[in-house]
C-alpha cells in the first residue's frame, strides 16, 4: 500500500511540474485526487495519503467547537428539564442547558450555536445563536469563557448555578398592571383622607379577623411533601404536581418545581435517578 501511494504521490508531482510555479501545488492536489478517484474506481476504496499537500484543506474542523457534543445532547430529555421553555429568556435558557449538559452528559461547556440550536431543534425555543452569544457574553460572573480555536465555549459557574435558584421578579405584565397614572395618584390622593378615615371606623365596628392563609411556595410544597412521607418511593414531576392538586389544594406548573427541586438535591434533601422511561424520580435519601 506505502509502494502505491508513493508511486501516486510521484506521478502527480512530475505532471505538476508542467504548471506555472505558483499554481503547482494546486496542480498537484488536483492531479493526485484524480489520481486515487482512478485507482479506487479499479480496486476498490483508498485511504488518504497520510501526509504531503494533497491533505491540506481536508480536515475541516466542526463549525460550532463542540464536535460529538451536538449529537451527544440529543439525549437530554426534554420531560427532565420542563423549566427549559419558549417564555424564559435567552440568558435563562441558555444557563439551563449549561447546567443540563454538565449534570447530566459530564458535557461542561457549550459553543452558542451548540446552544441555539439544541434549544431551538429540541425544546422548541426561537432564539438565534446571536441572541444567546449576547446573553452569555453580558453575563458577568454566571460563565466562564475560553477559545478553542476559532469558537468560544461557555462554562456555567457557581454563581450562574446560584443565580438558578433565586426566585424570578414578576413578569412584565405584572408591573404594568401595577403602574398607575400620575393623574390617578393623584385622585386617589384627594380621596385617600375620607376613605382612611371611613377604614378606621369599620374595623372599629367590626370584630378582627385572621387572613385566610395564602399560597404556598414551591419549596413550601415540597417540604409539605417531605414532612409527609411523599418521597419515601420514588416520584416524578408529575406525580408531584399532582399529589399537591388533589391532596393539598396546590396547583403548580411543573416547570415551578425545578428549581426547588434541584435545591433540594444540592443539599441533600433528596436524591434523583432515572427511570426506564429516562425520566427522573426524586425520593428520600
Amino acid at each position: 500500500m506505502a509502494n502505491d501511494l508513493t508511486k501516486l504521490v510521484k506521478e502527480a508531482a512530475a505532471a505538476a511540474k508542467h504548471a506555472p510555479k505558483h499554481l503547482q501545488e494546486a496542480a498537484f492536489n488536483k492531479v493526485f485526487d484524480a489520481l486515487v478517484f482512478a485507482r479506487s474506481k479499479r480496486s476498490g476504496p483508498a485511504k488518504q495519503a497520510p501526509s504531503g499537500g494533497a491533505s491540506r484543506g481536508k480536515r475541516k474542523k466542526p463549525p460550532d467547537g463542540n464536535g460529538s457534543a451536538t449529537s451527544t445532547l440529543d439525549e437530554i430529555n426534554r420531560a427532565s428539564h420542563p423549566e427549559i421553555r419558549h417564555t424564559a429568556t435567552a440568558l435563562d435558557n441558555a444557563l439551563r442547558l449549561l447546567l443540563a449538559a454538565k449534570d447530566d452528559l459530564n458535557i461542561d461547556g457549550l459553543t452558542a450555536a451548540t446552544i441555539a440550536r439544541v434549544l431551538t431543534q429540541k425544546f422548541r425555543c426561537k432564539v438565534t445563536r446571536q441572541a444567546v452569544g449576547q446573553a452569555l457574553n453580558g453575563a458577568g460572573r454566571y460563565v466562564n469563557r475560553h477559545s478553542e480555536g476559532r469558537s468560544v465555549i461557555f462554562s456555567i459557574m457557581a454563581p450562574g448555578e446560584e443565580y438558578l435558584l433565586k426566585p424570578k421578579e414578576a413578569t412584565a405584565g405584572g408591573r404594568k398592571k401595577a403602574t398607575r397614572t400620575s393623574k390617578e395618584k393623584g385622585s386617589d390622593r384627594k380621596s385617600a383622607g375620607p376613605r382612611a378615615a371611613a377604614a378606621k371606623k369599620a374595623v372599629r365596628k367590626t370584630s378582627k379577623k385572621t387572613a385566610p392563609p395564602g399560597r404556598l411556595g414551591p419549596a413550601a410544597a415540597l417540604t409539605l411533601l417531605s414532612e409527609d412521607g411523599f418521597f419515601s418511593s420514588p416520584r416524578m414531576i408529575s406525580e408531584i404536581v399532582d399529589q399537591l392538586k388533589h391532596s393539598y389544594g396546590h396547583t403548580f406548573k411543573p416547570n415551578e418545581m425545578s428549581t426547588p427541586l434541584l435545591r433540594f438535591l444540592r443539599s441533600g434533601r433528596l436524591v434523583r435517578s432515572k427511570n426506564s422511561d429516562n425520566q427522573y424520580e426524586y425520593r428520600r435519601p
